[in-house]
């Protein structure tokens, strides 16, 4: 524990030398890409007419997770390394973080997704696509760590699989049937591929131990199975999980993509065919008047009543005029929260 504390220090002062972030909201998903580090964040709307959002990684901390590439033998942790350089594009519509070099030019595109029983988008789709561009071959693989922290505490369970249940160390290989893991937490879940849904490359395995021990390892971290989250001299209690894509040849010119899915819990599957919503025309009057009259309330001589409220209202209206515009698409509970939420505005507390 005091290794991680002081491990969450150093993060906090080199986190405030590399500020610079780039923001998107979508459904109830809030994707923050922090570009000079090559990290990003991840949060789910957890309470709509609050406006909270509670963070799917550890500590709200993006230093603690990354992706390293293996190039010619070598791990390079990328966002970090020198021989890399960093930067934020758009990729055909959804934000990337470009890693390039002049051997490699990686990808990493967020795209949001919602799973088969979700009616808006619950999380995301990671792609990672890597390119040679030397003249001569190069070996290459992948890494993906992810701290999680939502199954941590006294008498939690850190994962749960579709057949297993881990409380410590294990490997999942690509021989597997395992389809996903679960980290459940209090107010959220998070769920993330073991499979890929889409068909494509899947990890060749998939490895749960503590975080520092992942965290530290310039490549493969040695595994023993069923050894303890808590295991010294690690950090207590501390689960992570890191995807492997072992190293294959590049000759120049070619590429190869995998991709992780990460979205809250949804067994029934990761995604959801994209069919037309038809939006209860009635029931959107019915809101758009609420609203009109809330925010009438909140502009005339009453104004000052509302004035600790006036924000949290804008909040709302913004993601109203969303899913009437069709830019979002809202499920009946949300549409029911809202309702509510804005008819409370309209009578001063």
């Amino acid at each position: 524990m005091i290794l991680r504390r002081f491990f969450l220090i150093f993060s906090f002062f080199w986190v405030l030398c590399n500020l610079g972030a780039a923001e998107s909201k979508d459904g109830r998903i809030r994707l923050v890409i922090h570009e000079n580090s090559g990290r990003f964040s991840l949060y789910y709307l957890t309470d709509l007419s609050e406006q909270r959002y509670d963070a799917f990684f550890s500590f709200k901390d993006p230093t603690t997770s990354f992706l390293s590439v293996n190039v010619n033998g070598r791990s390079y942790r990328l966002g970090e390394s020198w021989s890399f350089s960093t930067r934020i594009e758009d990729h055909q519509g959804n934000p990337s973080i470009v890693f390039e070099s002049p051997l490699l030019l990686i990808r990493e595109v967020f795209s949001l997704v919602k799973t088969a029983d979700s009616s808006v988008a619950n999380g995301i789709k990671i792609t990672v696509k890597v390119e040679n561009k030397n003249e001569k071959d190069v070996s290459v693989g992948l890494r993906k760590l992810i701290d999680t922290h939502l199954g941590e505490g006294f008498g939690r369970v850190p994962f749960v699989t579709k057949h297993q249940t881990i409380k410590d160390e294990r490997i999942i290989d690509s021989s597997s049937d395992e389809e996903y893991w679960v980290s459940r937490g209090l107010r959220l879940s998070l769920m993330g591929s073991i499979a890929d849904p889409e068909g494509g490359r899947s990890p060749d395995f998939v490895h749960f131990a503590n975080w520092k021990k992942l965290y530290d390892a310039a490549w493969k971290a040695p595994y023993y199975q069923g050894r303890s989250f808590n295991s010294a001299p690690y950090s207590i209690g501390d689960s992570a999980v890191c995807y492997y894509y072992e190293p294959v040849i590049l000759s120049h010119g070619e590429a190869f993509s995998v991709s992780i899915f990460l979205t809250t819990e949804d067994t029934a599957g990761f995604i959801k065919p994209q069919t037309a919503v038809k939006n209860d025309s009635s029931k959107i009057d019915n809101l758009r008047n609420a609203a009109d009259n809330a925010e009438r309330l909140m502009n005339d001589n009453f104004a000052n009543i509302y004035a600790n409220r006036d924000n949290k209202l804008r909040d709302l209206l913004g993601i109203l005029d969303q899913y009437i515009a069709g830019e979002i698409q809202l499920s009946d509970d949300d549409l029911t929260e809202i309702e509510q939420s804005i008819i409370e505005y309209r009578s001063p507390k």
